[in-house]
Parts: C-alpha cells; sequence; structure tokens
C-alpha cells in the first residue's frame, strides 16, 4: 500500500479532491493522532466511533444524529454515541474518484415535515441526484427526486455535493467543475451545463424567480453563484445572513469565500487573490448578474479545507460565539477565525492581514486544533458543541468547553526551610482533570498561563520570581481524572540576615488556575493544610496555598 504521506502528498500536486485519496487509503493505526487544542479552557469528547468513511452528519435531536459513509452508501444512526445496528438507508452507489453518497441535510421546517435531503451518485445512472426522504422514526424512506447535477465519464472528479438551507428556506447545492472548459469555468466557449456552481432552489427543486442570474440566458437561471473549482463546505453567516464556502484549489491557494448573489470564484483563470495571478480579472466571463470577489482567506500552499460552520451558540464559551470555523483534510487542522465589525470579512493580523497563509508560520495564529486526521465536515450541534467528522479515524468528535470544575489543583508543594542566602528553590503544582472530556495543552505557553504562581515575601526579602520547567513531552493530553505535576524553579534574592536577622524568611506561596480565578468567589481558596483536598472545595475550581518557614 502507497504511504499516507506519499499520497497526501499527491492530493496537494494534483490537487484532486477528497475522495480521491479515499480510493486508495484505509485507516490505519499509524494515522490516528491525540487530538491537540491550542486553548486549555476546551477539550474534545469522542462522540461516536466505528464509521467507514464518514463523510457528512446532521442532527435529529440532542444525542440522535445521522451519519453518511461515502463508499459503502449507508446512513447509520447514532443515539447517545452508540451507532444503532441497522442503517437507516443504504443506498447503490457510484465510487469512482469522489463520488458516493456526497451531503446530508435536513429541512428547516423537520420538526413538522421529517424532510432529509441526500446528494448521492447512483451506480445506476449518470448524475449527482439531489433527493428529498421522509424520516420515520427509524429510516428514511419515499424518495423523491429534486435535482440532478450531470457527471461525465472517464476520470472525471469535483462532484462536490454539500447542501444548505439558507434563512430563506432556499435549498443551495454545490458541485465542482467536473473537468469541464466552458463559460462557468471563466472559458469563452461552450454550453452552461450546471457545473462549478451553486444552484439555488424551493425545497421542491422548482427554482425562484428571484435568483441572481434569472436575467441570464437559458440554464444560468439556476444559479446562485458560478467558477468553483470545487468546494466540500457551505454555512451563512448566523448574524449577516451571508454565504461563505470553502474551495479546493489545483496546485495552489485553497480559499474561503464569501458568496454573494451572482459571485464568480474566478476558477479557472484565477484561485486566490487576483492580484497574484498574472492577467488579473480580463479573461474572466461575466454573466449577466454576475460579480467577481477576491476570497477572504487563501492558503498559498493546499490544506484541502473541507467543513465550514459559524457556531452559533456559547457552548465554547462567549469568545466564540459567531466565529468561523473551518476544516482541511490534508492535515486534519481546525481553524478557528473572527470576523471583522461588518462580518464581510476575517479579522487578520501580522503575515495574515494580506489574507494570503503564505507559509505553515503564518497559520499559527488561526489553528485551534490539530490530530483530527483528515476533516471532512463540522456541524454545530443542538446542544451548541462543535461536532468533527474525521474520515480516517472513523470518529465523530465534540469539542467543547471545559468549565472551572473540571481542573483542579490538588497538591502544592513547596520547600519547608528557606534558610539565607536561598539557592533555588523547587516548587510543584499537581494539577487534575476532573471533568468528563480529555484537556490539551498544547505548548509551555498555554501551561504557564493556565497556572498562576504567587510567592508572596512576608518579611524584608524582595519577591521571589517563580519560572516553570518545561515538560520533557509536549503537548500533554490529561484524560478524566488523570493528574499532571508540574515543576517550577523559585529565584530568591536576599540577604544573609533579612528581617529580624535570624538569618530566615517567611514566604507564601499560592498556585490558581488562573482562567477560572474568581475574585468575587467567597470560597475560592484551600488553605493549607490539608494539601489533599475534594471536590467540595469551590466544586474544583482550587486555590491551594502554603506558608513556610524554617
Amino acid at each position: 500500500m502507497v504511504g499516507a504521506a506519499i499520497l497526501r502528498g499527491i492530493l496537494r500536486y494534483w490537487g484532486y479532491g477528497l475522495g480521491y485519496l479515499v480510493i486508495f487509503l484505509t485507516p490505519t493505526p499509524a494515522l490516528v493522532c491525540a487530538q491537540n487544542l491550542q486553548d486549555p479552557t476546551l477539550g474534545v469528547v469522542e462522540a461516536a466511533s466505528g464509521f467507514s468513511l464518514p463523510i457528512g452528519m446532521e442532527f435529529l435531536a440532542t444525542n440522535d444524529f445521522l451519519v453518511i459513509e461515502k463508499n459503502s452508501g449507508q446512513v447509520r444512526r447514532v443515539i447517545a454515541g452508540v451507532i444503532q445496528p441497522q442503517p437507516a438507508l443504504v443506498l447503490d452507489v457510484d465510487t469512482a474518484n469522489e463520488r458516493g453518497l456526497l451531503g446530508i441535510v435536513k429541512h428547516p421546517g423537520f420538526a413538522t415535515n421529517n424532510f432529509i435531503y441526500l446528494c448521492h451518485t447512483p451506480s445506476a445512472g449518470n448524475c449527482v441526484c439531489i433527493q428529498r426522504y421522509t424520516w420515520n422514526g427509524s429510516a428514511l424512506v419515499d424518495p423523491t427526486d429534486i435535482f440532478s447535477f450531470p457527471t461525465f465519464t472517464g476520470i472525471s472528479n469535483h462532484q462536490g455535493g454539500v447542501m444548505t438551507f439558507g434563512p430563506d428556506g432556499k435549498l443551495y447545492a454545490v458541485t465542482g467543475d467536473h473537468g469541464q472548459f466552458g463559460p462557468l469555468q471563466n472559458q469563452p466557449t461552450g454550453p452552461l451545463d450546471d457545473t462549478s456552481v451553486i444552484v439555488r432552489l424551493n425545497d421542491d427543486g422548482s427554482i425562484p424567480a428571484d435568483n441572481p442570474l434569472a436575467v441570464a440566458a437559458g440554464d444560468a437561471v439556476k444559479y446562485y453563484a458560478y467558477g468553483i473549482r470545487n468546494s466540500f463546505g457551505m454555512a451563512f453567516d448566523p448574524l449577516s445572513g451571508e454565504l461563505w464556502n470553502t474551495e479546493n484549489g489545483a496546485q495552489a491557494y485553497d480559499e474561503i469565500n464569501r458568496v454573494l448573489p451572482g459571485f464568480n470564484s474566478g476558477w479557472r483563470e484565477i484561485m486566490g487573490p487576483a492580484a497574484r495571478n498574472p492577467s488579473g480579472t480580463n479573461n474572466l466571463v461575466n454573466l449577466t448578474g454576475g460579480q467577481y470577489a477576491d476570497p477572504v482567506f487563501s492558503w498559498l500552499e493546499t490544506v484541502a479545507p473541507t467543513g465550514l460552520v459559524f457556531l452559533n451558540s456559547t457552548a465554547l464559551g462567549s469568545a466564540y460565539e459567531n466565529d468561523l470555523f473551518v476544516g482541511d483534510f490534508n492535515n486534519g487542522y481546525l481553524y478557528h477565525f473572527d470576523l471583522n465589525a461588518q462580518r464581510d470579512a476575517l479579522a487578520l493580523t501580522g503575515g495574515l492581514s494580506d489574507t494570503v497563509a503564505d507559509n505553515a508560520n503564518e497559520l499559527d495564529s488561526v489553528v485551534l486544533g490539530t490530530g483530527f486526521d483528515g476533516i471532512s465536515s463540522l456541524k454545530v450541534g443542538p446542544d451548541g458543541k462543535l461536532y468533527v467528522v474525521s474520515l480516517f479515524q472513523g470518529k465523530i468528535y465534540a469539542v467543547t468547553e471545559v468549565s472551572g470544575s473540571d481542573l483542579a489543583i490538588t497538591r502544592l508543594k513547596a520547600p519547608k526551610k528557606i534558610k539565607l542566602p536561598v539557592r533555588p528553590k523547587t516548587v510543584t503544582v499537581t494539577l487534575q482533570n476532573r471533568g468528563p472530556a480529555n484537556v490539551t495543552f498544547s505548548n509551555l505557553s498555554t501551561l504557564t498561563n493556565l497556572i498562576q504562581i504567587q510567592i508572596e515575601s512576608l518579611g524584608d526579602c524582595p519577591t521571589p520570581t517563580a519560572t516553570i520547567v518545561p515538560p520533557k513531552k509536549l503537548p500533554v493530553t490529561l484524560a478524566p481524572e488523570r493528574k499532571i505535576t508540574l515543576r517550577y524553579t523559585v529565584t530568591f534574592d536576599c540577604a544573609n540576615d533579612a528581617g529580624s536577622g535570624s538569618g530566615r524568611e517567611d514566604y507564601r506561596f499560592t498556585a490558581r488556575i488562573n482562567p477560572y480565578d474568581d475574585p468575587n468567589s467567597a470560597n475560592n481558596e484551600c488553605p493549607r493544610p490539608p494539601v489533599s483536598v475534594d471536590k467540595g472545595c469551590n466544586k474544583g475550581r482550587l486555590v491551594l496555598t502554603d506558608v513556610h518557614q524554617q
């Protein structure tokens, strides 16, 4: 079998999409990585596992969701983390290249009509078909044809298949270029053949009269956007109501786009900002009602971006509310972006202020998580948590906030005897994860910011300084109930006969979990003795104080 690293390199070089790699690569233990989050206030929980190439999911209710498997054509139901023995539906799908069971979305009126929409490439037939099903409580039944994109013979790929409903109640569905060259790929001649487009449909598949390209001739009446190479992610901003998507580049320039009505993404003439392309916008095909716009963000080196969602909840803390999250397939990275006040661009700084990540180092400020190993989709659940679909691991993860009661300092050990002059001493702090989710400390700065060490001189000596000793291995992941002991080097600066001239000095050592320190709480201190404390002390949000002298 060809190694995973080589195949990922092939994917980047040729610019193929998700499914081309899936054909050849089966998940192996070597591919499985620990999930690491840059924010220690967030944790990762495994919501379900045991899928074969999961590519999308949709919630029926809290702790009850459907997962689609690309190549098996199965729709699997998961209740409270357990895959149900009988599939909700099995479709006979063509799995060549990027074909298969590709998309799932529920109707905004699902609570009353029970409608679920699927997009797939049937083994008998030459289309990317959208069908509407009815959920009967245990299975998807009564298929109704809604819309069909064409497919083409040979090795054509870029079938897309992602769907979403807009705040206008319309169904939006995307397909890629299918290897075609025509006006919808900004080439001068050819038919409007339903490739490289986002279509906007009524929920029954009919065409709305107010589509942005309705004034153009022929088939353009269906289209909301065109010039799209391929896309695996679409979502509406909950505040602005505007559509955003991800787009896969070829050898360079994957994109995040703000997709306004009539949007022309520029493919095959432009990927990335127009200013970085030799001909700029000079050769674009301008359909009546169409308009080109630069991407709001680009990766110079392709990462194959996939799922894209706006977190319309405070389940990860208020700092993440309504922010944009994007997953990538090549690296298994989870990206987090703030938006500007106008919600028409990303709030990018430093090397990203030009909206292009020119190298891996520039991505540090926007990579929130790693180790998800081939992200195929993202979803916000009814509980407000962020759900990540890992295609290679066959798992669904939930990113959740780690509350103050989830982390506890259970031991503070400081020097018993402090004589003058004082050489550097070691202080240790033991931290325990008391929550249900793994907590990952990705780098030294997260640990430094999490634990606050305060040392107070009770005499005339200056206040000592405490410096954390780096753990032998980073990142560090704490499973529920697991502990880690951190070491600090404390440096003193005091004369031989400070204070009363007794040749000693008294100090008070305090350790706090900084993000959860509540100055208004009357119970935010657990003085030592005793060192060993239980969960009853401020529900695990602990502060330990220890006074030592000779």
